[in-house]
């Protein structure tokens, strides 16, 4: 499975897939790192397709995070489905990232920061 990315200024938009499960988890966590490794540490992750999460989902998230930010990175998540938002409150996640409704917005706030 590969994932869809676009680049705006120096922002990588990363389309996340309809299932983020165990089952495909490591070649999302691998495919971002990678990403992230490469020079492009400021990620943007796309959501809006996402109807299922599971705990290991989340925990790329996670990782994705740490590694961005010890790089000077950043990460934040546009416009998660309903399903990935309840997920995302109940593990207060959106207490970490930065959550925005569309890719032009959170374009603008991460070159502006």
């Amino acid at each position: 499975m590969q994932l869809q990315f676009s680049q705006i200024d120096n922002i990588m938009v990363v389309e996340f897939p309809a299932n983020v499960v165990y089952g495909n988890a490591e070649q999302i966590k691998n495919q971002l790192f990678a990403l992230i490794d490469n020079g492009h540490a400021n990620l943007s992750l796309l959501l809006d397709s996402v109807e299922y999460i599971d705990s290991s989902g989340l925990a790329v998230l996670v990782s994705v995070y740490k590694r961005a930010k010890t790089l000077g990175g950043k990460v934040c998540l546009i416009a998660p489905s309903e399903n990935a938002m309840l997920l995302i409150e109940l593990t207060r996640m959106n207490e970490i990232f930065n959550i925005y409704g569309d890719t032009q917005i959170a374009v603008e706030h991460m070159t502006a920061a």
